[in-house]
Formats: C-alpha cells, sequence, structure tokens
C-alpha cells in the first residue's frame, strides 16, 4: 500500500484564496493522502467554504475557536492519519505533482524530512525561487550539517511548508508549534532540522506563496513581533547550547545565526523606545562567528538605529532586484 499523507491547512479569513488552495490539493497526481482544514475561528465567509468540502471522502474540516496558526497546525498533526506530513497555508497553492515527488523522496531514502523549494508568486502573477539554489541536490545529509551548511551560505530559510515530514519522526520529538507566538517557524525548525538523522533536498520548486496583504503568515503588531523574537531567541539559544552535535563548528554556525536574528529584531518597524532599551548588544557580540556577521555586529553595536536605517534600505534594494 502506498505511503498516506497528511496535509494539513490552517484557516484564517482567506475566503478570497481558499478555494484555490484546496483545488491544487485535490488536484495532486498522487491520490493517497487526508486534508485536515483547520478553520482557526474566522470571522469572514472562510469557515461556510471549508464545509463546501465536508463531503469530500479525503477532507477532514475542523472549526475550532481562534488560537493562532501554532494551534491549528497543533489541531491538525493531533488529527493526522498519515506516514507523512505536508503544511500548506490556506492562502497559497502547491503545484500538481507536489505531493508525489516528495512521497517519492521519502519512501525511496527513508527520509525524516524531505526539503524543496518554493516560489515567490507577486501580484502581477510573476514567479521566482526562493532560494538561490547552491546546494547539494538528492544527497541524504544530516540534519545538522544540512542546517549548518545552508547557513553559511546564507541560504538558509525557514518557512515549514518547505518540507515533507515523517509523521513519526515529528510526534515522537514531540515537535508541536509553540502557541501564542508569532513567526512560529523561526522556533520550530531549526529544531526539527537539527534532530532529524536523514534529510534530502531538492532546488524544485513546488509550493506557490502568493504575496499579497492579508498573508496569514504576516502580524501587523509590531510591538507582539519584537516580543515574540525577544522569546524565540531565548528558546533556541538554550536549545543550540545544550543538544548534543557530531560538530562544534555547527553550533558556531546555529549561534551566528541567532545573532543575525537578534539583531533584525531592531527592524520589526517603529515601537516606543521602551522596548529598544531591551536591546543586549552583548547577545550578537557574543555569539557572532562568521566575518560578514562580525560587521555587522560593529554597526549594531555603534548604533542600533543607524544598523536599523542600513538594513531596511538594503532589503528595499534586494526586494527591487
Amino acid at each position: 500500500m502506498s505511503s498516506k499523507v497528511s496535509i494539513i491547512a490552517p484557516v484564517y479569513n482567506v475566503d478570497r484564496y481558499l478555494d484555490n488552495c484546496i483545488q491544487s490539493i485535490i488536484n495532486q497526481t498522487y491520490h493517497n493522502w487526508e486534508l485536515i482544514i483547520v478553520d482557526d475561528g474566522s470571522t469572514d465567509n472562510s469557515p461556510l467554504l471549508c464545509d463546501l468540502y465536508k463531503g469530500h471522502d479525503q477532507i477532514v474540516v475542523i472549526h475550532q475557536k481562534n488560537g493562532g496558526l501554532s494551534n491549528a497546525r497543533n489541531t491538525g498533526i493531533s488529527k493526522s492519519s498519515g506516514d507523512y506530513l505536508y503544511f500548506v497555508d490556506s492562502d497559497d497553492t502547491i503545484e500538481p505533482n507536489t505531493i508525489e515527488d516528495h512521497v517519492r523522496m521519502m519512501d525511496k531514502y527513508n527520509l525524516d524530512i524531505a526539503l524543496s523549494d518554493v516560489y515567490i508568486v507577486s501580484d502581477d502573477g510573476k514567479k521566482r525561487p526562493c532560494s538561490k539554489g547552491r546546494y547539494k541536490e538528492n544527497v541524504v545529509l544530516l540534519g545538522e550539517d544540512y542546517l549548518a551548511k545552508r547557513i553559511s551560505e546564507q541560504d538558509y530559510f525557514i518557512m515549514v511548508y518547505l518540507g515533507m515530514y515523517k509523521s513519526s519522526f515529528i510526534k515522537s520529538n514531540n515537535f508541536y508549534f509553540c502557541d501564542g507566538i508569532v513567526h512560529e517557524d523561526e522556533e520550530w525548525s531549526p529544531k526539527v532540522l537539527i534532530k532529524a538523522q536523514r534529510i534530502m533536498y531538492s532546488s524544485k520548486c513546488y509550493y506557490n506563496y502568493i504575496q499579497h496583504e492579508q498573508s496569514i503568515t504576516k502580524s501587523s503588531n509590531k510591538i507582539k513581533n519584537l516580543i515574540c523574537t525577544f522569546y524565540i531567541c531565548d528558546v533556541l539559544e538554550k536549545f543550540f547550547l545544550s543538544t548534543p552535535l557530531s560538530n562544534e563548528e555547527n553550533r558556531k554556525l546555529y549561534l551566528d545565526m541567532l545573532a543575525r536574528l537578534y539583531m533584525s529584531m531592531s527592524c520589526c518597524g517603529e515601537v516606543p523606545n521602551e522596548y529598544y532599551k531591551k536591546f543586549d548588544k552583548r547577545f550578537p557580540q557574543k555569539y557572532a562567528y562568521l566575518e560578514r556577521t562580525k560587521k555587522q555586529v560593529a554597526l549594531y553595536s555603534l548604533n542600533i538605529h543607524l544598523y536599523r536605517y542600513i538594513r531596511k534600505f538594503i532589503d528595499r534594494i534586494n526586494h527591487i532586484r
């Protein structure tokens, strides 16, 4: 019997995009899947649209009080019955061969995680790959080595929908998402990757991330963004320092990534100065390892506001490109 895939799709106020997402799953070339739709207390027409699919024998619809993206994903994991897990944000779509190709990788190489790339889809429908696509393909790797290499090449992305995951690996390690925070993928993905024994990467793009203002993964609460990132840095610091690794060089690279994440908080937007006073310049100074990170830390230590201005300017130039 072919492996079963549980596709988990949290839903919150995405009635404009929901049908496209679900149809992209129904139209998969691989057929042994279940779709678990978790309506997270939507206040638009999303609940009604979800219920239109209740009659589909491969679709489970769950309505719950609003608990956030992490809570909705955790509900999906708990209700899943598949051999593999795949996450989809309900305002995005996936290519027709997404599930088939990922299952082939998982089955053939007995993987914990099969990773791939994502298309960024702009308002005018143009697609561009998210990754630089420079990493080894079709090679089974230790998760901690894969993560370290991607960090060293500045080509690391944390989105959970970049992978298919062995269900037993996720559940046996209690890898549930942290409730009540935003940027939950930044807290979840590094821990999952580091614990994985068998990972494979393909540069093919299967996931279509649709850019729009109401994206489910966006948060306009700048203070909450800041507070949650402080929390994530604290959690990951403890995890990186306490987890046994096969290579201590990898630990230095993880902490270097954390230094850059910490500095990125200064770009969360206009927030009261009292929050900027919470920044500890010693944190990135302590963990900067790569030369380019050390240069950023030097500017950050000199003047956080200047660092923020230059960082946002560079990001704007890169976006235009």
